[in-house]
């Protein structure tokens, strides 16, 4: 592609199951000003919904459908996103050996590494790839739809790629694992760049979340008011108070109010949320702050409002709502920090238990214990 190449048409909704004719009339009319009428170049492409591992993979879990895992047995945990200019890597890390990269996975003796695709919603997909293990003998590969086996392929002895081409029927929230897994005590890196694609589509259905105790914000991509990347707002959802999103007073860009805006993927149902802010000067920890929400990021409608914090971490139960962004609003804007926003649906019964839990714990202590 050059940098003259433009998109002139675009047309999309087309019915894939009928075949489509482009025709291209030159009618010979042109500018008075122009000397000829001819067309020096003509393009065109085509396009279904395609989910490729590579094009799709992200510093974020869950971005385009793509989540990244390890797994021993029936334990599972999810990878860390953790990049190194120092040796160049941009993957996401596990225990051990473990790392999955835009087109590779890498397993250990006690690890398998687990590429997830998640079908935003129900069809027949089409799933194509090829494996190579690097060395031969260390590693294998299998496909698996939830607990069923699609397709797998072991080492070998041979470097050759083995192809996959498959078609199956999927429901919405699916789950599809890409599973690379070491052989006995081998190891190696199993290249494999899958492409999911729609050959049939259903409207999704908009499902609530369940109550759980999954932070909803964590690992999501989030921005603040001046898209600056230097304040590193991904820090406020990183899932380590360690790191922060601040803006400091000196801060030459930042004027006015300010925000912290969550983006969720989809639309999730929430009831509480937890705001920390543990700043080394106790002026830039936000005393006001409004919890809002938003269907599309730029119609805003305020949830809670706080007025006079004073709290390192503040936890607030709030009436369920759905959205699919959610950013506290700082109308003082700087100086701020903001170590994490975790966004939860608790459910009553889940949040009645924490209350139970928590007055047994009160009440379990002998009388005299607290002076």
């Amino acid at each position: 592609a050059t940098v003259s190449e433009n998109f002139v048409y675009l047309k999309t909704g087309l019915d894939p199951a009928q075949p489509h004719t482009i025709k291209i009339v030159v009618k010979g009319a042109r500018h008075p000003k122009s000397k000829g009428n001819a067309i020096g170049h003509m393009a065109f492409e085509f396009a279904a919904e395609s989910y490729r591992a590579s094009a799709g993979f992200s510093s974020i879990m869950g971005k385009n459908n793509w989540r990244y895992l390890q797994r021993a047995g029936e334990a599972e945990k999810r990878l860390q996103f953790l990049p190194s200019d120092e040796v160049f890597t941009r993957d996401w890390q596990g225990e051990g050996a473990v790392r999955i990269g835009n087109n590779y996975q890498i397993p250990d003796a006690g690890h398998e590494a687990v590429r997830q695709w998640v079908a935003p919603h129900a069809g027949t997909v089409r799933i194509e790839g090829e494996v190579t293990h690097d060395p031969p003998g260390g590693t294998s590969a299998r496909l698996l739809k939830g607990k069923e086996v699609l397709w797998s392929a072991g080492s070998g002895s041979s470097a050759s790629p083995v192809r996959h081409d498959l078609k199956i029927e999927v429901a919405q929230g699916e789950k599809i694992d890409f599973v690379a897994a070491a052989i006995k005590d081998g190891t190696g890196k199993v290249s494999w760049d899958p492409v999911i694609t729609y050959t049939r589509s259903e409207p999704a259905v908009f499902r609530p979340n369940p109550p759980s105790d999954e932070n909803l914000a964590l690992g999501k991509y989030a921005r603040s008011k001046m898209l600056s990347f230097a304040a590193q707002p991904f820090h406020a959802v990183d899932g380590d108070v360690r790191t922060a999103f601040s803006i400091y007073p000196d801060d030459r860009i930042a004027s006015g109010d300010d925000w912290l805006q969550v983006d969720l993927d989809r639309p999730q149902t929430m009831d509480r949320y937890v705001l920390v802010s543990a700043p080394p000067v106790k002026d830039w920890r936000p005393a006001s702050f409004t919890l809002q929400r938003s269907d599309d990021g730029f119609a805003w409608t305020d949830v809670d409002k706080v007025t006079d914090n004073q709290e390192e971490r503040c936890e607030r139960k709030v009436p369920a709502f759905t959205a699919r962004y959610v950013r506290i609003y700082l109308p003082k804007g700087k100086p701020f920090t903001l170590q994490e926003l975790e966004l939860y649906r608790d459910g009553g019964s889940l949040w009645k238990a924490r209350i139970m839990n928590f007055l047994k714990r009160v009440f379990r202590k002998e009388p005299g214990k607290d002076g």
